[in-house]
């Protein structure tokens, strides 16, 4: 009996993705109390996968949850640091964080791969020395 528990004792590792409130940055994006729910309903969410992520925590789980939230802030406090011309412009250009008032361009697009690149090697790294 002891053995049919140990082999079906699962061990998983799991990466969940926090959401950026990006309706705080954007001056364009002005739908009234649409805007208003929906940072709600994003802080709602975070707060949640933190909670979700506490509980399941344990020897059998590893969880990480990738800070999307933290980049976006970071970019978007000194866009000119990341090659970007201003937080609230928009267009199909790399000079821009935003292709329209809502989606991130390709060039942010590499900002994020870049951070979520060096949050996954980190991550290997911390695996390996525990």
């Amino acid at each position: 009996m002891l053995w049919v528990q140990d082999t079906l004792s699962i061990s998983m590792s799991l990466l969940l993705i926090d959401h950026p409130l990006v309706c705080l940055h954007l001056p364009n994006l002005n739908i009234g109390n649409g805007s208003v729910r929906l940072r709600r309903r994003i802080k709602e969410w975070n707060t949640a996968l933190e909670a979700i992520v506490a509980r399941m925590r344990n020897a059998d789980v590893a969880i990480e949850v990738y800070d999307a939230a933290g980049v976006f802030d970071r970019v978007l406090d000194n866009p000119a640091q990341y090659g970007f011309t201003d937080a609230a412009s928009y267009g199909d250009s790399d000079e821009f964080i935003w292709a329209d008032m809502l989606h991130p361009t390709t060039a942010m697009h590499k900002v994020i791969a870049a951070d979520f690149a060096k949050f996954l090697a980190n991550e290997e790294v911390d695996s390996q020395e525990t």
